[in-house]
């Protein structure tokens, strides 16, 4: 996927790049010393961040987290990965990003991602204009771009402003014939390119519903009984185990138990919120008994890293690019 250490080639991480991004040359031979990994996790890691640098080659800018979240949503879309597959991913480029800043190499002054990152052509920046406009999400955003580009390339030389009814028929039919997406992949897919075409182009596509559809598959739910989910959570520890029973146990999706904060889980009435859950929706969950001690550890743990994090000066967490405006010095 890229070349040795010992090869002739240009290193990746050492871009001649066109935009400014994390230059951080040294992150192989940081990566082959980092003890904390196993392995199994830095060859994989290897793989992942070599990919990556190769990508941002192809964009011809430094690496940036704009770059690796489209490089990790188009990867998604193409490859069709497993849920562990798509973290082990994002947990490569993390560590890329964090060692890179320990290092001293973070930039100074890049603007909010959703602020610099409107696109790279006239399609896209329509595209991202009508997105904003109509308040949708940034995954939504992510998605919808993620398949104007793969329709972009099912085009090849032809303009965007070219197509119609007749080219998203062809491209609809190509996923479901040739690439065997599953049902809701076409309808995303769908989606997509009726958005762009009727609000971003007020283009009129026509009657083309009678593109190839995807095969609908019906399956067996797989549910596992008590002492099924006891013997899982057995093969687990730490972080990774408290997260799965707290999923269980609260009835969270994957995305809302990443996103879970702090202020959120309110360990003395037993309960936590949920912000911006499926269709934008807030609710309130219980949080198992048993969970409740787990959790105070977790949490005083997290303090401490927090604090030691500050003493290091590495970023925090995301907030809210308004901040930025409210609070220009940081305070």
């Amino acid at each position: 996927m890229c070349a040795d250490d010992n090869s002739s080639a240009p290193l990746p991480g050492r871009v001649n790049t066109r935009k400014p991004g994390l230059f951080f040359p040294d992150w192989a031979s940081k990566l082959h010393a980092d003890d904390s990994l196993t392995p199994g996790l830095r060859e994989m890691y290897r793989r992942t961040l070599s990919g990556f640098l190769q990508f941002c080659q192809q964009r011809q800018a430094g690496p940036s987290v704009a770059l690796a979240r489209e490089y990790v949503e188009l990867a998604r879309l193409e490859r069709a990965p497993s849920p562990a597959q798509l973290q082990e991913w994002k947990d490569g480029l993390n560590w890329y990003f964090r060692r890179g800043r320990v290092s001293g190499a973070a930039l100074k002054g890049v603007p909010p991602l959703a602020r610099s990152d409107l696109g790279r052509n006239d399609w896209e920046h329509r595209l991202v204009a009508r997105l904003r406009l109509r308040h949708f999400s940034w995954r939504t955003e992510k998605t919808y771009r993620g398949w104007l580009w793969r329709f972009s390339q099912f085009l090849g030389s032809r303009p965007m402003a070219s197509a119609g009814g007749a080219e998203v028929r062809a491209f609809l039919t190509k996923l479901a014939v040739e690439e065997r997406v599953a049902v809701a992949t076409q309808k995303q897919a769908l989606n997509a390119l009726v958005f762009y075409f009727r609000e971003a182009t007020g283009k009129e596509l026509g009657d083309f519903s009678d593109f190839t559809r995807a095969r609908r598959r019906v399956r067996v739910p797989v549910v596992l009984n008590r002492a099924e989910c006891e013997r899982l959570f057995d093969r687990l520890e730490g972080t990774p185990r408290l997260m799965a029973e707290l999923m269980l146990g609260s009835g969270l999706r994957l995305t809302e138990l990443l996103r879970l904060r702090l202020k959120d889980v309110d360990l003395e009435r037993g309960q936590l919120i949920v912000r911006a859950g499926k269709g934008d929706q807030d609710r309130v969950t219980v949080l198992p008994e048993r969970l409740l001690e787990k959790l105070r550890a977790h949490r005083e743990r997290l303090r401490r890293q927090h604090a030691e994090d500050r003493d290091k000066g590495l970023p925090g967490v995301w907030l809210s690019e308004g901040l930025e405006r409210k609070y220009p010095k940081g305070r």
